[in-house]
């Protein structure tokens, strides 16, 4: 069978109804679980309260790159602890200073006076003793 005869019973096979090419079908499974991971980074990136330019970046990178690029992603930074609000009560960051939910600020906390306090200058051992 030549070439181009093998081309047309492909090409008759991909525009029946009936038939779908394998290729095809690994192709959309693939890209069902790449736009679910993409969900995925959405949801935690708005849960860290991150810009949507980084957002669309990455939705390209994971894109391009799968299950490698969820895994780059996920594990690329270092991701702050999640805590209440104390107004609102929804999870917020601990490394940002305003709620991004209701703007209420993190609350300072207490001064108990056992913090130790470094000063950037050097100390001389004549200044100690």
């Amino acid at each position: 069978m030549g070439g181009s005869q093998r081309l047309l019973d492909y090409w008759k096979n991909f525009t029946s109804k009936t038939a779908i090419p394998e290729w095809t079908l690994y192709d959309l499974a693939n890209l069902l679980f790449t736009l679910i991971v993409i969900g995925m980074m959405a949801v935690r990136q708005s849960r860290y309260s991150q810009p949507w330019t980084t957002t669309i970046i990455w939705a390209v990178f994971l894109l391009l790159f799968g299950v490698g690029g969820w895994l780059g992603y996920r594990f690329s930074k270092r991701w702050p602890m999640l805590v209440n609000c104390n107004d609102c009560h929804k999870k917020r960051p601990v490394n940002q200073w305003d709620c991004p939910h209701c703007g209420k600020a993190f609350e300072k906390p207490t001064v108990l006076g056992t913090e130790i306090l470094v000063s950037h200058e050097r100390l001389t051992l004549a200044q100690i003793a």
